[in-house]
């Protein structure tokens, strides 16, 4: 209970008896209830909070706006939420999914009140954060300073790649002829490198001209490769190179060193982070405000602990 507001059994036991199922296997029998004890507390939480803050807009709204309100509200919930929800669901028709959601102990009425309740919460808690103190330099150069870590950047390259794998070719010769022959296309008939890779490469991208996007440093499974594309001059075509899975012929167009990136190019970011940790900082504030002044009672209350 939170304050007049009441949250169902139901309302979480639908979700947790899902995540269990799901996750059957990986529980062991002897800890089966206190798990399941323990994910309806976590899942009641955030309920409890949308609660507190559905009590104080419903205690703040005058009263006499409210039917006008919840008119605007259904209104969205027909004209969009439901398609997106029968979709989810995989019916077509309402009737189709009234049904589909009886078999899991609801009802479009209770959907409808749910999103009510949220789309109210929402206006309401974003009416009460509304903060337009401007964020200084040198508050920015000082999350920027402190952060430092997370503006490293890893080396990275873009790069083209010519295969010949071992177990698309009878044998591992042939499969060294066919990477000798792609070399040859492309030094010394001077084909186009992408040309060659569609028609006779076995890489992972030779449809798209063997291109490789952004790869970063030690991110592939070939630490030859990884060596090479991060050695080899731009534009330049490397020699044979060998791993398990076959031959290669690769060729960087473009790389990037590790670098940190600039505090002039970082600031949009950085006001993002310092708004979203003020919103963060907000909200706290305003939900213990909350808990201060509207009860709030849960079954666990009165539960012995684990």
């Amino acid at each position: 209970r939170i304050g007049s507001e009441v949250v169902l059994a139901g309302e979480v036991l639908v979700t947790v008896d899902r995540v269990m199922e799901e996750n059957q296997k990986r529980i062991p029998p002897a800890r089966w209830q206190q798990t399941r004890r323990k994910l309806m507390q976590q899942m009641l939480d955030p309920l409890i909070e949308s609660k507190l803050i559905l009590v104080d807009a419903l205690e703040n709204i005058p009263k006499e706006n409210l039917p006008e309100i919840e008119k605007k509200v259904d209104e969205q919930f027909y004209e969009s939420r439901v398609g997106d929800l029968m979709k989810a669901a995989g019916v077509e028709s309402l009737a189709d999914y009234e049904t589909k959601l009886k078999e899991n102990n609801s009802t479009i009425e209770r959907q409808r009140r749910d999103y009510f309740e949220k789309s109210l919460s929402q206006q309401w808690i974003q009416q009460k954060l509304t903060s337009n103190a401007p964020i200084s330099h040198q508050e920015m150069l000082g999350h920027y300073t402190t952060h430092l870590a997370d503006y490293q950047q890893p080396a990275k390259c873009r790069w083209q790649q010519l295969t010949a794998r071992f177990d698309k070719h009878p044998s591992r010769e042939a499969a060294e002829g066919a990477i000798h022959q792609m070399g040859n296309d492309v030094l010394v008939r001077n084909l186009p490198f992408e040309e060659v890779a569609r028609e006779r490469s076995d890489g992972l991208t030779a449809d798209d001209g063997g291109r490789r996007d952004w790869t970063t440093r030690g991110s592939l499974l070939s630490e030859k490769l990884d060596e090479a594309i991060f050695s080899l001059p731009i534009d330049s075509l490397s020699k044979i190179i060998t791993d398990s899975t076959g031959f290669h012929i690769v060729q960087v167009t473009e790389r990037i060193d590790v670098h940190r990136t600039p505090f002039r190019d970082a600031q949009v970011g950085i006001q993002q982070e310092i708004q979203e940790k003020r919103r963060k900082a907000q909200i706290k504030k305003y939900l213990a405000s909350l808990r201060e002044k509207i009860y709030v009672w849960t079954i666990f209350d009165e539960l012995p602990a684990e």
